[in-house]
């Protein structure tokens, strides 16, 4: 028997009998007792401790649906419900140790039918030979389903008593609410649509009283409501359990304003309908205004939609349009609850919405099914909308990011399958050490563990590690699940003992005090006591971590190569031994990539080219030895050429089964191979003509003069040209310092290579290094791809630095390494470049004071200091200024098309007698505005800009520094202090920006002080 150590019953106290005359009556009739014992529905039964019955009454036998023999000879065990087999064992064993046992017994019948017994059962060891059970068990089956059925009666009616309850209190809100809208609300009579209750707002709004407008009907107020519209309302209603319409409401004083009216049935004692109707008229007005907004995000690529306060759609653009399969007319001017499923708008959006129509962008996803594309996940961001009286419409951009689900969904399932296997792979090693937990409380306030368990939470033999425990007992780690600490009532062991059902693959990430965090997937399941009850639970757990660590990095590393592909320019294809395609991947062909599958090259391409490439192909299938081949296809009127590598596909045995190939499209480059052919050619006639001009344009053509000063500096240059010494052209600004360092490069060895220039004043200090050194790829914010530097542009060349002094003190350090080393890095970059150049440098400052200043590293300066050239300014040589007049007047003359054959004697002598702070350059920019102003042949100069000369005492202590400050200020003056740009100083003085600014503060000039003056 399967026996439970059930709940003790009742039995009276045994009254005192005086049992001979009974047993004499007794074995006087024995027909009387036998015929008690067979037909008595009670088990009455003799067993031994083994478990066998040695006696058994009929009736119970018949009603097990079993003969007397059968039941004897077959151990008690076999007639046990399986689940109550282990608590039979414990029977024989208690009533073998104290004599007697109660309880009720569980047993199975022949049809599998589970009867319930209960039975009181003695030990005899008196008079026998071996010890025996006698017993008897009543049938209590009926009686236990019974009570279980009268159990669920009760649940059933405190269930309807707690709905009604809910029903009352809902209806009380209801009132509350209907006079606390803001909407006009009315209970309409369906039958005969008068008005049975109304709000506040109702009465407000139409201008009448509430006894008066309970004497209405709804066509009082509705003038365009008639028996279509009622139809249609009536129809709306029966498909949806709701209506919206928009119509026109009549005030008292008869004047009309448009609404919008949600009908819905309401069924309490009998059927109402409520209408909730809005004032829409400041709608309407903000429909209009929506107009222009619309023609804006008509044309966007992203799905936008414009909704107003009252949900309704204002604006859909065509990419909305497109996305959903309607059309404008479908969807603008209705409510969201009727484009949308009405469940998710009164869920979901009407509360986003309402949240930005509160000024706050909002944010969500959320999973959406459509009719005709089924389920589909959905990025929306909300961005609240300014109107004349504040946030008036919301503008919605939705994105489709199904895909991206999806690829989660996959991860999901994937970590899923992980799981299972994790839980076969427990079952197949048993001998493998397991984390096994148990409590024996159906709180499970207490849970220990097997060895493994322990070590696996980190905690000491023997203690207490349940979440469920008291406060001082419980452990230090955390249960977490996507990110979020699990309640200690929602633990798998928790839910198990709670609810009776098993708990399988729960994964849990267990994070430590240490903050280490270890992935595990868990089983629970109840343990049950003889009633069936929950008295505690058993589990196992499985560590997982190093198992989803590898995964992720699997994942990762194909999500990348996936990406790659996808948007790579290559094709990548298999083929069976027939040379037919059994997949491809991104083809760039016409047909699609399924369309392709099963199919030969001549099935696809023209019959030629697949013939060649076949025989191609069937070489690689012979041999075994990959190979490369070019196709040459034509589509869609173009040949387009392919660079196709083919590469045999093997089995275990080593046979060629198939062909793998990866193709790429290099029509393109082949074109611009050709291009480039055509164009050398060109080039290289070109390139005399063009060496010739810049001879003339950049070369000694440009440097203007016969003075002994110039001539010197000359004599420098074709001294110095021929090495590869370093050269420091020194001068002020406009001396012709870049002509000098291009004529050095002309006459150098290396005329044949690059001459690049760099003005170092002109770039930001924090960009300088990155434009001489050049950047990697990610080196800094704003690099997003790799930069090649002056340094290397001018390998084999020269590099002209100009501004020189004008270097951070952070940069003249890798500088001089360049300089002495002749190889540098990227800025980023670990790879050492080695580079061959000769450098000119070029400085209007003093670099010796500058040096003395520590504002100039001395051993840079000497580096550079190899070979000085000084440029004389303008002013030391006034012989030249005639010629370089008549040469600045020709160019110009000829740049404006006009004819100047005469310069005055007057003029040409201001010009020479003029100091020219601002030397050849601020020349020929005085000289280009009088061409400008030149009508005739006969050069007009605006002399007045010039300082008379000569008329005036000079003083004593007028040096030529006080000259060029005044003449500074007042350049400054005639611009308005306004330093750059096309009308201010710099541009009047010939000068650059950074040079006038210089000069204005070693001038001790301020700009912004008023007046400007000497």
């Amino acid at each position: 028997m399967a026996l439970h150590p059930a709940r003790k019953r009742h039995f009276p106290d045994e009254t005192p009998v005086e049992w001979d005359p009974i047993r004499r009556a007794l074995e006087e009739n024995e027909d009387w007792y036998r015929d008690l014992i067979e037909h008595s529905q009670d088990l009455l039964c003799v067993h031994d401790l083994q478990g066998r019955f040695l006696s058994v009454n009929p009736g119970s036998a018949r009603l097990l649906g079993y003969t007397i023999e059968e039941m004897l000879q077959k151990p008690m065990r076999d007639f046990i419900d399986p689940q109550f087999r282990d608590q039979f064992d414990v029977y024989l064993r208690e009533i073998e140790r104290t004599g007697e046992s109660r309880g009720v017994m569980a047993m199975v019948t022949r049809s599998g039918e589970q009867r319930i017994w209960e039975y009181h059962n003695t030990l005899r060891t008196e008079g026998v030979a071996t010890p025996i059970v006698r017993g008897i068990a009543h049938d209590v089956t009926e009686r236990v389903r019974a009570e279980k059925a009268q159990r669920a009666t009760n649940e059933e009616l405190a269930k309807a008593a707690r709905e009604r309850e809910r029903m009352l209190h809902e209806l009380t809100l209801f009132r509350t609410l209907l006079d606390q809208s803001n909407d006009a609300i009315e209970v309409i009579d369906p039958e005969t649509l008068r008005f049975l209750d109304v709000n506040e707002k109702a009465c407000v709004e139409l201008g009448y009283s509430r006894e008066r407008l309970l004497s209405l009907t709804v066509s009082d107020i509705a003038p365009d409501y008639d028996e279509s519209s009622r139809a249609e309302v009536e129809q709306q209603l029966r498909e949806r359990g709701f209506a919206i319409i928009e119509g026109v409401h009549r005030r008292k004083d008869g004047t009309t304003f448009p609404v919008e009216v949600n009908l819905r049935k309401v069924r309490l004692d009998r059927e109402y309908v409520v209408a909730v109707s809005r004032d829409i008229t400041a709608r309407r007005r903000a429909e209009e205004r929506l107009r222009e907004f619309e023609r804006v995000v008509e044309n966007l690529e992203e799905m936008i939609v414009v909704v107003d306060r009252g949900y309704r759609y204002v604006i859909v653009n065509r990419a909305f349009l497109s996305y959903r399969g309607l059309t404008k007319e479908q969807v603008v001017g209705r409510l969201l609850g009727e484009v949308l499923n009405p469940g998710v708008f009164e869920t979901v959006v009407k509360e986003k919405l309402d949240e930005c129509f509160r000024g706050k962008v909002v944010s969500y996803e959320l999973k959406y099914k459509y009719p005709e594309m089924g389920e589909r996940d959905l990025s929306l961001t909300y961005f609240p909308v300014e109107g004349s009286a504040g946030i008036d419409r919301v503008a919605c951009i939705l994105r489709d990011i199904t895909e991206r689900k999806r690829a989660e969904q996959a991860l999901r399932e994937s970590e899923a399958r992980e799981s299972a296997r994790a839980k076969e792979l427990e079952t197949v090693l048993e001998a493998v050490p397991v984390p096994v937990y148990i409590s024996h409380d159906a709180e499970c306030r207490r849970i220990t563990g097997n060895r493994s368990a322990y070590e696996q939470l980190r905690i000491a033999g023997g203690k207490n590690f349940s979440k469920s425990a008291p406060p001082e007992e419980q452990p230090g780690f955390r249960v977490m699940q996507d990110g979020v600490e699990i309640p200690s009532d929602l633990l798998p062991m928790q839910q198990a003992a709670a609810t009776g059902e098993p708990v399988y693959g729960r994964a849990l990430t267990m994070v430590f005090e240490d903050g280490t965090e270890r992935e595990t997937v868990v089983n629970a399941v109840p343990l049950l006591d003889e009633n069936g009850e929950p008295r505690g639970a058993v589990g196992a757990s499985i560590d997982l971590t190093e198992l989803k660590q590898a995964e992720k990095a699997l994942r990762e590393s194909e999500e990348r190569f996936r990406v790659a592909l996808k948007h790579s320019p290559i094709a990548v294809f298999n083929q069976d031994r027939d040379l037919r395609y059994t997949w491809m991947y991104n083809s760039q062909l016409p047909l699609s990539d399924s369309e392709k599958l099963g199919k030969t090259m001549g099935e696809i391409f023209d019959p030629a080219e697949a013939a060649r490439t076949a025989k191609v192909r069937r070489r690689v299938l012979e041999t075994g030895v990959g190979t490369r081949d070019v196709m040459q296809l034509t589509y869609s009127g173009r040949k387009r050429y392919f660079d196709t590598t083919i590469e045999p596909v093997l089995d275990s045995s080593g046979a060629v089964i198939g062909l793998t190939g990866a193709s790429m499209d290099v029509t393109e480059f082949r074109e611009a191979s050709e291009a480039l052919r055509e164009a050398k050619k060109k080039l290289t006639e070109e390139k005399l003509y063009l060496e010739q001009e810049i001879d003339t344009e950049l070369g000694f053509g440009e440097i203007i003069g016969q003075s002994k000063a110039l001539q010197a500096v000359m004599k420098q240059v074709a001294k110095v040209a021929a090495s590869d010494a370093t050269v420091l052209l020194l001068g002020e600004t406009g001396t012709g310092k870049e002509l000098v360092a291009r004529a050095i490069h002309r006459l150098s060895q290396r005329v044949d290579n690059s001459f690049i220039k760099l003005n170092c004043a002109a770039i930001p200090s924090g960009l300088l290094e990155s434009e001489l050194f050049g950047n990697e790829k990610g080196a800094f914010t704003g690099a997003v791809s790799r930069k090649i530097g002056r340094l290397e542009l001018a390998d084999k060349g020269t590099l002209f630095l100009d501004e020189i002094g004008e270097i951070s003190l952070a940069l003249q350090p890798k500088l001089l390494r360049v300089l002495q080393d002749q190889e540098f890095e990227r800025l980023g970059g670990t790879q050492t470049l080695k580079v061959d150049f000769r450098l000119i440098a070029a400085t209007n400052r003093d670099l010796a004071d500058v040096v003395r200043q520590n504002e100039f590293r001395s051993d840079l300066y000497y580096r550079l200091n190899v070979f000085p050239i000084r440029l004389p300014p303008l002013r030391e040589r006034r012989e030249d200024i005639q010629l370089l007049v008549e040469h600045f007047v020709q160019k110009c003359a000829r740049r404006m098309n006009k004819s100047i054959t005469s310069i005055p004697k007057k003029t040409m002598d201001a010009l020479i007698q003029w100091e020219w702070p601002g030397n050849v350059r601020e020349l020929e920019n005085f000289i280009e505005r009088s061409v400008i102003l030149t009508q005739g042949s006969v050069l007009v100069a605006p002399l007045s800009e010039l300082a008379p000369i000569g008329g005036e005492e000079k003083s004593v202590d007028e040096t030529l520094e006080a000259k060029e400050r005044e003449h500074i200020l007042r350049a400054l003056r005639e611009s308005h202090g306004q330093i750059g740009g096309p009308k201010g100083a710099a541009m009047r003085l010939g000068l650059k920006r950074t040079t006038l600014q210089s000069k204005m503060k070693h001038f001790g000039i301020n700009p912004r002080k008023k007046p400007l003056g000497n």
